[in-house]
């Protein structure tokens, strides 16, 4: 159904990601939907591929046309199916090789900046002789925002997003698994694919705006924000690599939404909406750093019998405890050798006071402009 990927080494780990995914779905479509509609699968793909490769014998696409009018509606339904599933999953491994190729460009470049790259475009800069102050001041300026809407070709539920990034997470893991690890590793891919064969792609039902909202939170909470905190980190250090200084105060990347705030003519979303659609997108970004902040918590267990913590810590402290007593009383006790630990708990209840505001508060009613 698809061209092979070239032959060439660097390509092979995506010869085999494609091999393995269209033989484990295969495997499924034969145990789950039966012969049928395995061997009508295959007969399509097969002369779909001859006919891709000119060779001799293939069979016309009036051939095809009316082999597929043969099935019923049923086996057709199925096929189709197999074939959607089949490209949704060659699509992500294709992701995940361009991933695995960038990792290794990087790792063999560490030294000499990859054309295109944060540090190559830093050294032509310092080449031209501008300076460190004068790129700190372009970076500081320079706005980059994608906006995220919901494009009705693209709705795709978030269900089938989970699917695919965990397909995609546990291919980039079969890279470095061997013996026991790797071959537990294929049986979860394959019990993915089976998921991914039993889940419909669309709903039932119509979706709402908030249920679009939703749907486009996933690509915030669950790659944008790690995307934007990696992008911003390896510009930081490109430049401190080439300029030996450090960039602060840099935010090159801020993310927006059209979702449920577009007014394009859609009657659907009215002031009530935009205003819960905010609220959601709030919502999320405030449970992200609430989950990075558990996230330090457990790693940063620096004792104070060991290491003395800075004054200045200390004064944070002492003001936390006046501003949040209950929170001192409930992790003193446990953290009081552990200062960082402390003012971490002090910060992530911060976050939890701000997500209940949000979750909770009264707005003013939202009103619609006379001329609207």
């Amino acid at each position: 159904m698809l061209p092979e990927p070239s032959s060439t080494a660097e390509n092979r780990p995506l010869q085999e990601d494609v091999r393995f995914l269209s033989t484990a779905l295969g495997d499924v479509i034969r145990r789950l939907a039966g012969d049928e509609v395995f061997g009508a699968i295959e007969e399509l793909r097969v002369g779909c591929r001859d006919r891709r490769r000119g060779e001799e014998g293939a069979p016309e696409l009036a051939e095809l046309a009316a082999a597929v009018d043969q099935l019923g509606a049923p086996v057709q339904g199925q096929v189709a199916r197999g074939f959607t599933l089949f490209f949704m999953l060659i699509n992500t491994a294709e992701q995940v090789h361009r991933e695995r190729l960038r990792r290794a460009a990087e790792g063999e470049a560490r030294s000499e900046a990859r054309i295109s790259s944060a540090r190559w475009a830093f050294e032509q800069l310092a080449n031209q002789g501008r300076s460190a102050d004068e790129v700190a001041a372009a970076l500081r300026k320079m706005a980059i925002r994608p906006v995220l809407t919901a494009h009705p070709t693209e709705a795709t539920r978030r269900t089938i997003l989970s699917l695919q990034a965990r397909v995609a997470d546990l291919l980039l893991a079969r890279d470095s698994a061997a013996g026991t690890v790797g071959a537990e590793l294929d049986q979860q891919l394959q019990t993915e694919v089976e998921l991914l064969w039993l889940t419909s792609e669309v709903r039932q039902d119509r979706p709402s705006v908030l249920d679009e909202v939703s749907n486009v939170l996933w690509y915030l909470e669950d790659r944008l924000v790690t995307a934007v905190a990696r992008v911003s980190d390896r510009v930081e250090r490109a430049f401190a690599e080439v300029f030996e200084r450090e960039l602060t105060g840099l935010t090159p990347v801020q993310t927006g939404s059209w979702v449920g705030g577009d007014r394009d003519g859609n009657p659907f979303v009215t002031p009530e909406v935009t205003v819960s659609a905010a609220r959601r997108n709030s919502y999320a970004v405030l449970d992200h750093y609430h989950r990075e902040l558990g996230n330090l918590i457990e790693r940063l267990s620096l004792s104070e019998t060991i290491a003395s913590a800075p004054d200045s810590l200390r004064e944070s402290l002492e003001a936390d405890r006046e501003l949040l007593p209950e929170v001192w009383v409930k992790h003193n006790r446990r953290d009081r050798d552990e200062p960082l630990r402390l003012k971490l708990s002090f910060m992530q209840a911060r976050i939890e006071h701000l997500m209940k505001e949000v979750a909770t508060r009264r707005l003013p009613e939202p009103k619609t402009h006379p001329g609207a």
